[in-house]
């Protein structure tokens, strides 16, 4: 009895340090967004050379960043006006 409530229990903190590690592992590129993968550890550290697109983006956030900006182009027109 006492092994069956012990791998009842393993179970469930196994379920749950994995649904946190899938939760935190992963990063939503909205559309509009560009994001950019940074590795803060290593040999290869820095910007990598692909850029990533939108959409889910799995990644390791102990040894990377995920960076979010936006590519799109806001304008505005002005009316004209005089400086005395």
């Amino acid at each position: 009895m006492r092994s069956k409530l012990t791998l009842i229990i393993s179970a469930i903190l196994l379920f749950i340090f994995f649904s946190i590690a899938f939760v935190s592992c992963n990063e939503r590129i909205d559309a509009g967004y560009e994001g950019i993968l940074v590795k803060l550890y290593g040999t290869d550290k820095g910007v990598q050379d692909v850029s990533l697109v939108t959409g889910r983006v799995w990644y390791n956030p102990f040894t990377e960043n995920v960076y979010e900006f936006p590519t799109y182009v806001q304008t505005i027109n002005y009316t004209a006006f005089t400086v005395n």
